[in-house]
């Protein structure tokens, strides 16, 4: 009979298995994962003053607490944002028209 595994218990398996394979593949295990040096992650996060480069709202630099915002088109790194204003830009699919449109809408609302 086997017991059934808690769930952290499920998670501490996957993370082990995540860095074997990545370790295999000679992956980086750290925050570069995210395409960005870490120390260039901590700079642009010391130019920003440690605040969301849209809201302006204090950000810190844990795992899920931010993201490296990039153009996808060219790839280059634009800000390091807060989660809410990453998913904003996300579904506004990087569309200026769309934002201003949402302004409007916002200011007669």
């Amino acid at each position: 009979i086997r017991r059934v595994l808690t769930r952290d218990e499920q998670r501490a398996i996957w993370r082990a298995k995540y860095r074997r394979r990545r370790q295999r593949l000679g992956l980086a295990l750290d925050r570069s994962t995210r395409r960005v040096p870490w120390a260039e992650t901590e700079r642009i996060f010391q130019e920003q003053c440690g605040c969301c480069a849209i809201c302006q709202e204090p950000i810190t630099l844990t795992q899920r607490g931010f993201a490296v915002d990039h153009d996808h088109k060219t790839g280059l790194i634009r800000g390091i944002l807060c989660l809410r204003c990453n998913c904003g830009l996300g579904q506004f699919r990087d569309n200026t028209d769309y934002l201003q449109n949402a302004i409007k809408y916002l200011r007669v609302k």
